[in-house]
């Protein structure tokens, strides 16, 4: 017999962890509220829980994972299409299947519809009470825009060598779709339902998530920026804002502000820049993010700021919330997320110095890089960037 077996201590460590398993089996009630709102308490359990898993797993529960983990998505994307969520949200008792089917409107099969409430709950979309009843789960259905870019990321990358492209209209995701080549945003106004899918993902995913501007350094940023608040004068730009978040969170805010808030996205917006403007420049690769860099330089006052509100990768131990946006940025644009170093060479290249970063994510290096223009140009600020200081606030 081994000494794990035989060792008092792991005997009653196994009991315990037996027991404990008992009690989260039993437990059908929501999360408490405690737990929930305790973020960092949450978000230990679930870093535990995830690094569990991966100690647990067998071999054929790694296959299973990934053989079928598509399958998920799929779901949720019909689940979407009927309706389903919705339906199961706005009622406060268990539904049957019947009435699910009546509310989809689309009559579905009966026996189809009981298969997918079925796997729905087992992968936790659901709650499944019996064959017939159902009710939602806290889930959160993906859009279905960029699995087929993910798909196309093995086989192309075999067959190119492992050699990447900076092409904004060739990327993984066109090949996915079967495209012509063109970028993500001039085929989303090519397929308004997934750009609808798109926008609304965008704007929802961060509800109930820390912004910038709920950190203190952004509060004394904002301070100093609103001496130059003035009426009629362009106080705020959010370039490339899609359909105007931050200009809303900023307005919400700070309603009182006099100068202008303008949201520059698709050709035909005017983009004025005066006194402060925000940029997201990270759907972009490099040669192309100074390009815009520059240009908004050369409008730019001395007094205005660039915020660029974007993941910073760390090198060594980055949340998988980091690393898995860095690859789907690979996957949608050919573009990436930075480290700290990258967006550091980028800026000093473009005419900019970075000023100050601020970390405003609770799970992952989600930061406003607030930058300033420089008074030397390209490589030179290189050189001053290495030796000047810069703060980082959390």
């Amino acid at each position: 017999m081994s000494s794990s077996v035989s060792d008092p201590s792991s005997a009653c460590g196994a009991a315990d962890i037996s027991a404990l398993l008992q009690a989260l089996a039993s437990f059908d009630d929501p999360l408490p509220d405690a737990i929930r709102s305790n973020h960092s308490l949450r978000r230990r359990i679930l870093e535990a829980a995830n690094k569990l898993l991966c100690e647990l797993e067998a071999p054929v529960d790694t296959s299973q994972r990934l053989v079928y983990s598509e399958l998920e998505i799929s779901a949720a994307r019909i689940g979407v299409d009927l309706n389903i969520f919705t339906i199961l949200s706005t009622s406060i008792e268990p539904m049957t299947t019947d009435e699910i089917s009546r509310e989809t409107g689309a009559d579905p099969d009966r026996n189809l519809l009981v298969r997918l409430l079925r796997y729905m709950a087992s992968v936790g979309m659901t709650l499944y009470f019996s064959i017939t009843y159902f009710s939602l789960n806290r889930s959160d259905p993906r859009h279905d825009n960029i699995l087929l870019a993910y798909l196309a990321l093995p086989g192309f990358l075999r067959r190119n060598r492992y050699k990447l492209s900076t092409s904004q209209t060739e990327t993984f995701f066109t090949r996915g779709h079967n495209s012509k080549p063109m970028t993500l945003y001039e085929w989303l106004q090519h397929h308004p339902t997934n750009s609808q899918y798109f926008h609304d993902f965008m704007g929802a995913h961060r509800i109930g998530v820390r912004t910038w501007l709920d950190e203190k350094a952004a509060t004394e940023l904002m301070s100093v920026l609103r001496e130059q608040d003035r009426l009629g004068a362009v106080f705020f730009v959010d370039v490339g804002g899609g359909l105007g978040q931050q200009c809303k969170l900023l307005k919400s805010m700070y309603p009182d502000l006099q100068g202008r808030v303008i949201l520059q996205d698709l050709p035909g917006t005017a983009l004025d820049l005066r006194e402060f403007i925000t940029h997201q420049a990270t759907m972009r690769p490099d040669e192309s993010c100074r390009t815009i860099l520059r240009h908004i330089r050369a409008a730019m006052h001395d007094k205005s700021v660039i915020l660029i509100d974007d993941i910073a990768l760390l090198d060594v131990k980055a949340h998988r919330f980091e690393t898995q946006l860095d690859l789907a940025m690979l996957a949608m644009l050919n573009a990436q997320a930075r480290t700290y170093e990258h967006w550091g060479k980028i800026l000093a290249e473009s005419g900019l110095v970075l000023s100050e970063v601020i970390l405003h994510g609770q799970d992952a290096g989600e930061a406003v890089t607030v930058t300033r223009r420089s008074e030397f140009e390209g490589t030179l600020v290189a050189d001053r960037l290495a030796s000047e200081s810069w703060r980082m606030t959390y």
